[in-house]
This record gives C-alpha cells, structure tokens and sequence, in this order.
C-alpha cells in the first residue's frame, strides 16, 4: 500500500532568504535607475558583508571546543547534576566538545575563596593558571553574588576586578557570556539585608560591562522570580530541578529552546509527522500495526516536570482495544487506542537510559575532574605540606588520564542511536 512521509522542519536561523533576495532585488533596480553600476556592486556586496557578520553572531560550539564554567557556589555545586553540559552537548552529537567546571564557594572575580597559605601565587594568577591549564575556548561567568553582599559600597571594586579578568580571558583568545547573580530580595525580610544583599545592582553593572565590550549577557533572575520555591533547595542554593531548568533557560537565551521530541502517526492516511530521520517503515493492515526504524536528530533529555523534554509517541486512527510499543524488543509503553490518540510521553526505553547514562557520565567525570584540580592539592600535595601527602603526585597525572577518557565516553554517549520501533494490538 502507498505511503508517505512527512518531516516536521525547524527554522535554526530565524532569517527568510526567499524575502531578502526579494528586498535586493528591487533595492538593485532601484539604485541602477538612479545611480551607476559599480556604485551599486559596491552597496550590494557592503550588504551582504554586514548580513554575514550578523549571522556569524549565533552562539555556536565547534568541534573540539572546551568549555569552562567560573564562578562562586552557583557553579561549583552544578557539577553534582550536570545538567548544563548534558543539555549543550547533545545539541552536537557530531562534534567532539567538552567541559570543565572550576567554580568554588564563596569565590570572587578576583578568585579569592582559592588563596593559599603562602603568598604566592595570589588568588587572581591561580584562577588564571587555572583557566589556562584548561585552555577553554568559552568561559561561562557567573560572579556578583559574593561581592553583592559589600553593597554599593563594593560596587567599583567588583567592576575593576570583572574587567581585569575579562581582559585575561581575552588575552586568551576565549569567549564569554556572563550570567547575573542570584537576586534574593524576594526571599529576605529584613530592609536591612534587601539593601545590602540584593544582586540586581551588580548586574545592572555587569551588563553595563558585558555591552561596552560586546559580550553576551544573560539575566537568569526572572527563573528565580517564576519559579523560585519550586526550584530553590536549602539556603540559599538551587536544588536538581533548579538546576535542570536553569540549564534549559540559559539554551534558550543563546537561541536553543527544548524542542519537542514528537513522533505523530496517522494509521488512517499512512503519514508519519516527525523531526527525526526514520526508514524501513511497514504498515499492516489487518491488527493496525506498524514498525519502523528511528534516529532522533538529538538525544532527548528529559527535564523534571518539563513534558516538552520528553519523547512523546501520538498515534491517530486506530480501532478501539489496547495497543504497546517495542523500542529494540523491550516493551516501553502500553495504552488504549484513546491514550496513544492523546499522546504517551516515554517514560523508559534505551533512548531514556542512554540519556541517563550521559548525565551519570558528566557526574562522574566532574568529581574526578574537581579532586584532581582543587585548591587543596596545591598545598598537601604539590606544596609546601607535599610531605604528608606528595606520594600522590602522580595519581594526580592518573586521574587526568581518567578525565580525558572519560570526555570520549561522554562524547560518544551524547550520539542518537537508531531505535527499531514495534506497534502491536493487545487481545
């Protein structure tokens, strides 16, 4: 029996070329009634070279970049639930990316919370020896908080420091967007702390800064405003749900919103509506069944209470009884002709447990990556205290090793696998 297929598309760059073409054209007659050509050439390619420049802004990761995330507690304690990497990574499953947090409690942009016992290096060339040994192409900054406790007090200091360390990541031919502190006025009382404590000052400043030298900026206050108890912990820290929608709100803000991941059939007209690449489709006629072979363009990844994050399989036009799906022999999701008409969300199968395995893989990966990197080495280990615990030196070299393997993992894991999917009448 005849069948087609119908691909859902996305519009990545938001620019229509059918109505550009369309303007310089008319702009082109135009200028050749009034002008002479070369003028009109000139224009013409002056044009095109300013639209270039414009679509070239996108935030994008390339194939071997590396990310670093800076910053106080926000950053620190991300790396319990690596949300943020999961998120960003799979949006290139083709590209080999990856990431490395060195946030610390209590941190300034002057690196404070890392002093060492001895007086060299300062606080600021061990966050920048830091940096360097990472040598990330992007840095995401998230600092202000720390220093929104000294009020406006400490207002010109933090912009003089914010800009000294902005100056040495540019010397280091790495990128950056900023992230605004946490503003907590809406969970203090006191006038007193509403005054001192509150961070909106210090991003008003930190946008200030991130404008005058054309750095991306991204104010994650309205989250905290939105949804603040649902997603705040104890403190004054974000709990896991706080820290997947965090992730999910910074994708959005550089132009990655969470798609749907949907795959809607129609067994009535035989159409198959989906983003995803699919092939060895079957129909059979007598039971409403069908198979097929699937790779979703990305790994979904699914988000607490976020039901866009999640695959979700609608089937239209069956017979009344009771249906299940099979992803690779095992049985994922079973529901009456009603429940698959309305949409089941896939709460298992081997594209969850990949997911899962990615993130546990990123977990793992920035705990061994923070007890190899952390301040306290420098001191009992590589320091002048190395005669307690230098016998470990050289498992610090290991645990490099370990990192570096474990990335590998990650960017394989982070790849859609095909998917052989089963339709089948329950008697």
């Amino acid at each position: 029996m005849d069948f087609f297929i119908k691909f859902t598309t996305h519009q990545k760059n938001g620019f229509e070329f059918d109505s550009i073409r369309r303007n310089i054209n008319s702009m082109t007659q135009n200028m050749l009634a009034n002008t002479n050509y070369r003028l009109v050439v000139a224009l013409v390619f002056l044009f095109f070279l300013g639209f270039s420049a414009t679509a070239q802004e996108k935030f994008e990761l390339r194939d071997g970049d590396r990310v670093v995330l800076l910053g106080s507690g926000i950053i620190e304690n991300e790396q319990q639930y690596g949300w943020l990497e999961s998120l960003f990574t799979s949006l290139w499953p083709d590209r080999y990316i990856s990431f490395r947090n060195l946030g610390w409690s209590g941190d300034t942009v002057f690196g404070e919370a890392r002093t060492y016992y001895t007086s060299q290096p300062s606080p600021f060339e061990l966050l920048i020896s830091q940096v360097k040994a990472v040598n990330p192409s992007l840095a995401i900054l998230a600092y202000g908080m720390v220093e929104s406790e000294k009020g406006e007090q400490g207002l010109a200091t933090f912009t003089e420091g914010l800009n000294t360390l902005l100056d040495s990541l540019d010397k280091l031919s790495t990128k950056v967007v900023l992230l605004s502190p946490l503003s907590l006025t809406h969970q203090l009382k006191s006038e007193k702390e509403r005054t001192t404590q509150d961070a909106n000052t210090y991003y008003t400043r930190i946008k200030t800064v991130a404008d005058e030298r054309g750095l991306t900026h991204i104010d994650i206050n309205p989250l905290m405003v939105n949804h603040g108890k649902q997603i705040m912990g104890t403190g004054v820290h974000l709990n896991e749900k706080g820290y997947a929608w965090l992730a999910a709100y910074i994708r959005e803000a550089l132009g990655f919103p969470i798609q749907e991941s949907n795959l809607q059939i129609d067994w009535r007209k035989k159409e198959v509506l989906t983003s995803s690449e699919i092939s060895n489709l079957k129909w059979e006629n007598k039971e409403n069944l069908f198979s097929l072979s699937l790779i979703y363009e990305y790994l979904p990844i699914p988000l607490p209470d976020r039901i866009e994050s999640q695959p979700t399989i609608m089937v239209k036009g069956l017979k009344k009884g009771q249906y299940g799906l099979r992803i690779n022999e095992e049985i994922v999701a079973v529901g009456t002709h009603q429940e698959w008409e309305k949409g089941i969300v896939l709460q298992q199968g081997p594209g969850i447990r990949q997911s899962e395995r990615l993130r546990e893989t990123i977990q793992k990966k920035d705990e061994i990556y923070f007890r190899q990197y952390r301040p306290q080495n420098r001191t009992y280990i590589l320091g002048f205290r190395a005669y307690e615990q230098g016998r470990h030196e050289e498992d610090l070299k290991d645990l490099d090793l370990l990192v570096a393997w474990l990335d590998g993992q990650i960017n394989q894991l982070k790849q859609p696998q095909q998917q052989q999917l089963y339709f089948f009448s329950i008697q």
